[in-house]
């Protein structure tokens, strides 16, 4: 689905017979041409060959056979009709064989390393073969070091490959070859599991009086939940996301790992537990990450379900509510984000939930002031600051206000707030909105003081930039680009820029896409290229302008900038129509830059 949208597929193909026999010949196969191609006959698809079959098979023939092509396994007809994937079937055939030739101790550690989708560390094997003799099979008694010799024979034989992690070695098998070796386990792959489940439990703290961050500490916590769920143990699984982890109020509030967060709540995703409110709090916190690593489609379906499961809920619906409104926020679909916020606050004024009511109207005022109601927006933030104990708003609430109070001419307004902001944010650890704090700082400090702005953008990349939060990047970008046009460096300014549109575009952020253009046409008129700033401007417009968008805002500077643009390149006449246009838009918005039209337009018509 990202086919097109800034990434570029790689196809993994089969083989072609000279390459097939070239991977025969790696392994150790002897013969001509035309004996091995009738080895791998049997493979051969249309003319080309399954790589996993042809390198097992080779494998095989090389460590097993001597080299003797005609030692390969028998394949029929009814290897490629008693499967739905043909290929499937007759890299089976050639498994079946292969674990005949292996050891008893070789199949057992195969059968067990195949029981972990992410690989295994030595540790973790070392615990199943001093378990008991179901679950350790031949293993039993193995110590470590007995252990990593045969997973260098398994790797030699190309069935196991490794990698390192934090300076151990983990292994791990083809997920093609998990699914056949499995089949050898011999006994309940839950007995393994809880084997190092229960290892791993003595070391861990349930419940611990804080949560984790050391990110050593959160991979084992990680790997804890991971393993009781595979034991079978469901909600002690949910329970250790919930109490241990801290789930979104620790992994993305504070740590913004929200790749570990998103991870691991999928590992729980497939579960249901008898507390509804247990699966709502569990849909609504996929949302939340899927919305930080910037999937918004699995964002709004979180959150569209959550919404489901918390109906008639007065304390948990309208939060639904609110998570849906701003993704539509992000994804400038403005006209549904302001129902979606009317819904909200009515909500959460019927459940007297103050806080739920601030960020509600907080919600509210934002759709209305990306549609041009700027009363409204006005209004609703005032209520959103009641509902709040009469203190600022803050987090991406406090953000939004101080977005909308700059685009009014405000900066002293917007400075204060954001300073407040990030004070909050560094007293409560809250790291991505010390982020957004930041960005939003590198911007409003570019014309008072360069080398504060420098310092907060630095420290706002940083962290973006370790966490991999799509909405962080697209803030850094956006001030970045506004940075360095500000300091005359235009080919950088433009590199923030298109960085920035790319991940935007890819990612459906519509409200960064349309802002990032602006910036970016700003900086094209800075750096002399009218044609390259029209293009971006109108690119602005034309979504800024679409039924389900209705961005004030991008058509007002979308407007303005392409009429400075035809200005520049001589066509009065559309300069004049555009420049025209945009004034009526930026005076009723109360825009803050609406002398620079009039300016332009003067320019126009003297």
């Amino acid at each position: 689905g990202w086919t097109g949208a800034g990434h570029r597929a790689i196809a993994l193909d089969d083989l072609e017979l000279p390459v097939a026999l070239d991977v025969l010949r790696a392994w150790g196969v002897k013969g001509e041409d035309a004996a091995l191609a009738r080895v791998i006959e049997p493979l051969n698809t249309g003319g080309f060959y399954h790589a996993l079959s042809v390198a097992v098979l080779g494998s095989y023939l090389g460590n097993f056979a001597g080299g003797d092509p005609n030692r390969a396994p028998d394949f029929s007809l009814l290897d490629a009709k008693d499967s739905d994937d043909p290929k499937a079937r007759k890299l089976y055939r050639i498994l079946e064989q292969y674990a005949r030739a292996l050891t008893a101790v070789e199949r057992d550690l195969l059968s067990r390393v195949s029981l972990f989708p992410r690989g295994v560390k030595v540790e973790h094997l070392g615990w199943i073969a001093q378990s008991s003799g179901e679950v350790a099979g031949a293993l039993i008694g193995l110590a470590d070091r007995e252990l990593v010799r045969i997973l260098e024979r398994l790797k030699a034989l190309g069935l196991v490959f490794r990698y390192e992690t934090d300076g151990q070695i983990v292994f791990s098998a083809h997920p093609f070859l998990r699914e056949f070796f499995r089949s050898l386990l011999g006994t309940k792959p839950e007995s393994v599991h809880e084997s190092v489940r229960a290892k791993l439990a003595l070391t861990l703290d349930a419940r611990p009086r804080s949560w984790p961050r050391a990110p050593k500490l959160l991979d084992l916590y990680e790997l804890l939940v991971e393993e009781t769920l595979l034991a079978g143990r469901d909600q002690e699984a949910f329970d250790l996301c919930w109490y241990a982890l801290g789930n979104y109020a620790n992994l993305g509030w504070v740590l913004g790992e929200s790749a570990r967060g998103l991870r691991v709540l999928k590992y729980i995703l497939p579960y249901q537990f008898s507390r509804s409110d247990a699966n709502s709090a569990h849909m609504n916190d996929v949302g939340l990450f899927s919305r930080d690593l910037g999937d918004l489609g699995e964002a709004r379906a979180a959150f569209a379900r959550c919404r489901e499961l918390n109906s008639g809920d007065r304390v948990n619906e309208p939060i639904s509510v609110c998570n849906l409104a701003w993704v539509e926020l992000d994804a400038a679909r403005f006209p549904q984000a302001l129902l979606h916020s009317e819904t909200a606050v009515s909500l959460a004024i019927e459940s007297n939930d103050h806080f739920q009511t601030a960020i509600s109207f907080a919600s509210r005022a934002t759709s209305h002031f990306a549609l041009g109601d700027i009363t409204e927006a006005k209004n609703d933030f005032r209520s959103a600051t009641d509902a709040f104990s009469g203190k600022p708003l803050v987090s991406i609430w406090g953000i939004a206000e101080s977005e909308c109070a700059q685009l009014t001419g405000d900066n002293v307004a917007a400075l204060t707030q954001t300073r407040e902001n990030r004070e909050r944010s560094l007293q409560a650890d809250y790291n991505p909105d010390l982020c957004r704090c930041n960005a939003q700082l590198a911007r409003l400090l570019l014309s008072v003081d360069p080398a504060q702005a420098a310092h907060h953008l630095h420290e706002a990349q940083t962290f973006a930039n370790r966490c991999g939060m799509v909405e962080l990047q697209l803030r850094c970008f956006h001030a970045a680009c506004e940075f360095s046009c500000h300091l005359g460096d235009h080919p950088q300014s433009i590199a923030e820029g298109d960085a920035g549109i790319l991940l935007a575009d890819t990612c459906g952020f519509g409200k960064c896409s349309i802002d990032l253009r602006l910036a970016l046409a700003e900086t094209y008129l800075a750096a002399g290229d009218p044609r390259q700033a029209l293009q971006n401007a109108r690119n602005a417009l034309d979504r800024s302008e679409q039924p389900d968008c209705q961005y004030a805002w991008g058509k007002a500077d979308g407007l303005h900038f392409c009429g400075v643009a035809h200005l520049r390149l001589g066509e009065d006449e559309l300069a004049s129509q555009r420049l025209t246009a945009a004034l009526e838009i930026r005076e009723r918005l109360g825009h803050g830059r609406v002398e620079e039209t009039r300016r332009a337009l003067e320019m126009c018509n003297a």
